[in-house]
């Protein structure tokens, strides 16, 4: 072997050797500490390693992206970067966030979904927290082949969305996030529930709908039941239901106070203009409201007012009504005043 064969080699080994420090040196340089004792590292649908060290830098976790960029792609993480949120501890290293990033191993996202939201709502609270596609979230509810696969028999998902506490995690599709509340809809309606609804001759998309509108006129779970009876007999009287939280349905500004207007919009949906129920559900009722539908209170009662406390007076007949109502705008002008004398006090 020739001199000029180990000139070659010799450069080549200390070359190594210098790419093997520079990479100990830079990835072992520590994450500096912050009140918390943690960061998020957020990392983008198709991010490059260009765009994980801007957030490293933005973050405060690494002080120049030109060295992170070299360092990861001497470590060749650039094809290897997964989509995600991640749970970075101060103190690890620049090595240690490599090692994490292109694990997978993600932080997931806690998104709780309140009982009566709209699948419009659910759209938006999930574009907010986990930047999801909100054309492709709606395009899915209102896809026949999709919500049958799901084993679900309507026309869109509204009201199977079911509401709960999800741990879902940042790049997870569309798809797969429906198929997770829809999945807890159905473990949540079971045999006897089913069974309860061919007992009223109803359709379970009769039921969800019904549950829909007693989860938008209660609040409170011992009175779900009482709700439910007063729609059970105005459809036993083939009256129209009147339903305030099917209006709110249709408003693109709501929910606020109706206006006298607002009963007359042109809609299946609108239960002041149209008998019987509407087409389909005008959100996700929970569980409570679901239970009412199907095992309503034994009553009498074909109207209600709220009260202004979260709570209703039932009547059965229409002059009992007006005078609950009479009785509630005397409440409701005698509070008005004091708040009028407390002002000028």
């Amino acid at each position: 072997m020739n001199i000029k064969v180990y000139a070659i080699i010799g450069a080549g080994v200390i070359l190594f050797s210098v790419f093997l420090l520079y990479v100990v040196i830079m990835t072992g340089v520590q994450i500096p500490e912050n009140e918390d004792g943690i960061y998020i590292l957020t990392i983008p649908m198709g991010a490059s390693l260009s765009q994980v060290a801007d957030s490293l830098v933005l973050l405060g976790i690494a002080e120049s992206k030109r060295e992170v960029t070299r360092s990861g792609m001497m470590l060749g993480v650039q094809s290897m970067i997964k989509t995600g949120k991640y749970r970075l501890q101060s103190g690890s290293t620049l090595f240690e966030v490599f090692n994490l990033i292109t694990s997978g191993e993600v932080e997931p996202v806690v998104i709780t979904i309140l009982e009566g939201w709209n699948s419009r709502k659910i759209a938006d609270e999930l574009r907010k927290e986990l930047k999801i596609d909100k054309q492709r979230f709606h395009s899915l509810i209102s896809d026949s082949v999709f919500i049958a696969d799901l084993g679900i028999d309507a026309s869109d998902l509204e009201g199977y969305l079911f509401p709960e506490t999800y741990h879902f995690t940042y790049g997870m599709s569309e798809e797969m996030m429906i198929r997770w509340m829809v999945g807890q809809f159905n473990d949540k309606i079971g045999s006897e529930e089913r069974k309860r609804a061919d007992e009223l001759s109803m359709t379970l998309n009769e039921v969800i709908t019904l549950a829909s509108i007693i989860e938008g006129e209660s609040i409170h779970d011992e009175e779900r039941p009482v709700v439910s009876s007063v729609y059970h007999n105005r459809l036993d009287k083939n009256m129209r239901l009147q339903a305030d939280p099917t209006i709110q349905y249709l408003l693109p500004d709501g929910p606020r106070r109706l206006s006298r207007k607002d009963l007359f919009i042109k809609s299946p949906y609108n239960t002041y203009r149209h008998s019987g129920l509407p087409p389909g559900p005008i959100g996700s009722p929970g569980l409570a409201s679901i239970r009412a539908a199907l095992w309503p209170a034994e009553t009498e009662y074909i109207y209600f007012v709220a009260t202004g406390d979260g709570y209703h007076t039932f009547t059965s007949t229409l002059e009992e009504h007006n005078r609950a109502k009479q009785k509630l705008q005397k409440l409701r002008r005698e509070y008005d005043k004091q708040l009028r004398n407390d002002s000028v006090e």
